[in-house]
This record gives C-alpha cells, sequence and structure tokens, in this order.
C-alpha cells in the first residue's frame, strides 16, 4: 500500500539521506530526538531559503512529560502523514529511541491539523 511506502520512505531520508547528505542540517536542529521535533519548523525554513516556492508543513509541539509529546502537524499537502510518521521513527532510530504514534481524532481538536501522541524511550540498554 502507498502509505507503507511512504512511511518507510521517511525511514530512509532520514537514516540514509539526511544522515550522509545534510548532517550539518541535522546536528544544528537538535541534540535529541524531542529537540529535534521541537525544531523542525526551524529546519524548514532553513529549507525554504534555498527553495523559495516550498510551501513547508508545520509542527507544533506540547510537552506532556519528558517522553511524551502531542504533536500537531500542519500541511497544506494531503496524504503525507504516513511519510511524517516514517521521519520521526526514522528520527527515533537516529537518536537511539523507540518511537510509538497514537493518532488523536480530527473531530476531538479544533486544530485544521493531524495530531498525534508520541511516545518515546531509550533503545539503548
Amino acid at each position: 500500500p502507498a502509505t507503507d511506502i511512504l512511511h518507510a520512505f521517511g525511514e530512509y531520508w532520514v537514516l540514509e539521506i539526511a544522515v550522509a547528505s545534510y548532517p550539518d542540517l541535522m546536528s544544528r536542529t537538535g541534540d535529541g530526538f524531542m529537540d529535534f521535533v521541537k525544531n523542525l519548523d526551524h529546519l524548514h525554513s532553513r529549507i525554504k531559503v534555498t527553495f523559495p516556492h516550498y510551501k513547508p508543513p508545520s509542527f507544533r509541539v506540547v510537552v506532556q512529560d519528558e517522553n511524551r509529546f502531542q504533536l500537531d502537524y500542519f500541511s497544506k499537502r494531503e496524504g503525507l502523514l504516513p511519510f511524517v510518521e516514517g521521519l520521526l521513527q526514522g528520527l527515533g532510530t537516529y537518536f537511539q529511541r523507540t518511537v510509538s504514534i497514537e493518532h488523536v481524532a480530527d473531530e476531538s481538536h479544533p486544530l485544521p491539523s493531524k495530531r498525534m501522541i508520541v511516545t518515546h524511550e531509550s533503545s539503548v540498554s
């Protein structure tokens, strides 16, 4: 299914393309998983400088505790949520975190976004 392909591509993008081709961008966006996710809008602002017609998504993070946050994903492009989920999973692997994502129904919140509850724990024993 297309959703599986988008999810896998999101993970691949982080773990293969971003790490190899954009190490400075990766290292400057955040020191840990949650820090990186909090800085996604800043990362997209830097990308927009290179691609002026780029319409980046936006993310809002509401920290619930040190291993859990609410993520609101805003985008004008439909159908990319599985890609975003794959990116989050890839970032989890990159930062040695086990990531789980729980979706919140659109009708249960007032924002024009996709809302997720993201839990992340160390994957290093």
